[in-house]
């Protein structure tokens, strides 16, 4: 069960539930789909990561419960079943997309709730919001202060849930992890000791983290909120251009310097971790003309100076880093974002002109 705290003005009614093994696409009733906790976000909400791929129609079962106490103090008189109705609202920030599922109350539980929410990929992108909301649905006599007495009043409402619909690990991400965390408060002194930084890369034998600075609110908002459109959908493009070529440059210096280590001389081989898959990527891309990828590996060895990779080897990891994050696409894409944006913006001046 999710955490969940107080809310003002009335208790929280409950916490939501997400039920994995409820999670389908009855369009394919093979595909394989799970959830993936991912912590809170940048507002404190928290993320579940869909894991799985080429859903077309997502059914979702949500629970919201209620304690005995909370209906007490935000339901003197009456009972839950005649005078209160559970909404649960799903929203997509992205395609503005909102529906309201009514959610019914367990006939053996009167506490609990359950409602599905149906998510279609052409009606909603990246993230959905689900928030469950408790309501009058008759007028109350009572002259109690401190709750709501008449009809369609807000008693009490859950924790939103974050879903994120879409799948997160492309590129260098199905080997990174991606981490949220104010650099202020953190106990890595990595992070610690330098607080006005954006990111930090550590690379650990089990995989490199990105920690993504929290701290900064602006930068942490547009590296998660993935707008279609506006300035701020043209600079996320922009920022994702710059991390994806730092990390995966930095990756690769890592996973190179690991196999080209004195010690390790001779004929290494692929390691079978995460490096296997990032120094595949670059020297597969760098020496196309020989036939496997261990001896394009070897190539690239062949290019060290001393142990350290020369000024001709890295050139070649600057230019694949780019091609691994199609650098050219996602500029010409934050461009025309732009373009667009300010087109608008010109045409409404127009408008309020006349």
């Amino acid at each position: 069960m999710l955490p969940s705290k107080s809310q003002a003005p009335y208790e929280l009614s409950g916490t939501l539930r997400i039920i994995p093994r409820d999670t389908e696409d009855p369009s394919d009733p093979n595909l394989e789909l799970q959830w993936n906790e991912a912590g809170p976000d940048e507002h404190g909400r928290s993320v579940l990561n869909l894991i799985g791929q080429g859903w077309s129609r997502l059914l979702v079962e949500f629970e919201a419960r209620i304690d005995k106490k909370t209906v007490k103090k935000i339901l003197p008189t009456g009972t839950l079943a005649n005078d209160t109705v559970m909404v649960m609202s799903v929203r997509c920030a992205i395609t503005k997309v909102r529906h309201a599922v009514i959610m019914t109350q367990d006939p053996n539980d009167q506490y609990l709730w359950r409602g599905l929410v149906d998510i279609d990929r052409r009606d909603m992108r990246s993230r959905v919001v689900v928030l469950s909301m408790l309501c009058r649905k008759t007028d109350a006599l009572s002259e109690i202060q401190g709750t709501a007495k008449d009809k369609n009043l807000l008693i009490a409402y859950s924790e939103p849930v974050v879903l994120q619909i879409d799948e997160v690990d492309r590129g260098s991400r199905s080997f990174v992890e991606f981490k949220s965390v104010d650099f202020r408060h953190s106990e890595n002194p990595n992070l610690k000791n330098y607080p006005h930084n954006f990111y930090n890369l550590e690379i650990r034998r089990t995989g490199p983290i990105v920690w993504i600075n929290s701290g900064h609110r602006n930068f942490h908002y547009t590296y998660r909120e993935k707008a279609s459109s506006g300035y701020t959908a043209a600079l996320s493009e922009m920022l994702s251009l710059w991390l994806g070529e730092s990390i995966w440059t930095q990756c690769f210096l890592a996973a190179f310097g690991s196999v080209s280590d004195p010690e390790n001389e001779g004929d290494p081989e692929i390691p079978t971790d995460w490096r296997g898959k990032c120094l595949s990527a670059f020297v597969d891309r760098m020496f196309p003309d020989e036939p496997t990828t261990h001896e394009r590996l070897m190539k690239a060895l062949e290019l060290n100076d001393s142990g350290n990779p020369s000024p001709g080897l890295l050139a070649l990891v600057g230019a694949v880093s780019q091609e691994l994050i199609k650098s050219k696409d996602i500029f010409e894409s934050a461009v025309r974002i732009a373009e667009n944006q300010h087109r608008s913006d010109q045409a409404v001046e127009q408008e309020e002109s006349i």
